[in-house]
């Protein structure tokens, strides 16, 4: 099985239980032929492969998501405008102040609010992703919303639409 992840092959691991409760273990995979195969394996190879698939997952994701330098950060933030100061708030647009709140939230708020609104990003690409799941993005999502109704409310007294 080692082989088959050296290479770099997607697998999937599944668990079956019989009416006694035994559970035996598969994985499934594409091979190098392009032919679908599933085999049996041991109880401890399907732990060592899923936790082989959580780590790439959020190393995936972690990586994705941080910026490595500030230089690095200095570029995300650099195609966002720049915005007069909050106290010309009257006379900005309400383009300019939703870019704005999103400059003052946390990057990863900031960009998974910007994936699914601006990029239209539905939540399963997002969890694909991420490696994360579907209900995972929608929290997060969510709390991303709050906290930028919550800034803007702060900004600019007043609710965003």
């Amino acid at each position: 099985m080692k082989n088959y992840i050296d290479y770099g092959y997607d697998y999937k691991i599944t668990k079956k239980t019989d009416e006694t409760g035994a559970e035996t273990y598969f994985t499934e995979f594409v091979d190098g032929e392009g032919k679908k195969q599933i085999v049996q394996i041991d109880k401890a190879v399907a732990d060592v492969l899923t936790d082989t698939q959580k780590e790439e997952a959020r190393t995936k994701r972690d990586n994705d998501r941080h910026c490595t330098s500030l230089d690095d950060y200095v570029d995300r933030l650099a195609c966002r405008d720049i915005h007069p100061s909050l106290n010309d708030s009257e006379g900005m647009t309400r383009v300019q102040r939703v870019r704005k709140v999103l400059s003052l939230m946390k990057p990863n708020q900031a960009e998974i609010l910007e994936k699914v609104f601006f990029e239209n990003k539905t939540q399963q690409a997002l969890a694909n992703n991420y490696g994360i799941s579907q209900p995972s993005v929608h929290e997060r999502i969510e709390r991303a919303k709050a906290n930028f109704k919550k800034l803007y409310l702060k900004n600019f007294g007043e609710k965003p639409l």
